[in-house]
C-alpha cells in the first residue's frame, strides 16, 4: 500500500521539476532538480522490482525475503526523494524564486 502513495507523490514532483525548469536557477537548485530526477527513476524501477518479486511464484520464505528486500529499497529511496525535495524547496526559497509555490503545491 505504501508504494501506490509514493507514486503518487513522485508524479507530482516529477511533473514540477520537469515544467519549472529555468535557466537562471542557481547551480544547486538545477543538481537537487538532477539529483530528484535520477531518484525518481531508481524508485520507479525499484518498484518494478518490487512488483515482480510479488508476483513470482518462489517458496513462501524466498517470496517474503524478496519483497522485503525491495520494500527495504522503496523505503529507503522515498526517504531520499523527501530529502532532496525539502532541500529543493529551501533551496527555491532561499533564492526567492518564482518557481517555490509550485513546488509546494505539487508534492503537498
Amino acid at each position: 500500500m505504501s508504494s501506490d502513495t509514493t507514486k503518487v507523490a513522485a508524479g507530482g514532483a516529477s511533473a514540477s521539476s520537469d515544467s519549472s525548469s529555468s535557466s537562471s536557477e542557481s547551480d544547486t537548485v538545477k543538481e537537487l532538480r538532477k539529483q530528484l530526477a535520477e531518484l525518481q527513476k531508481q524508485l520507479q524501477e525499484q518498484q518494478q522490482q518490487l512488483q515482480a518479486a510479488q508476483a513470482r511464484q518462489d517458496s513462501a520464505e524466498a517470496k517474503a525475503a524478496d519483497v522485503a528486500a525491495a520494500q527495504s529499497q522503496v523505503a529507503a529511496t522515498s526517504a531520499s526523494l523527501q530529502t532532496v525535495t525539502a532541500a529543493l524547496l529551501q533551496a527555491l526559497q532561499d533564492e526567492g524564486g518564482s518557481t517555490s509555490g509550485s513546488v509546494v503545491s505539487t508534492t503537498a
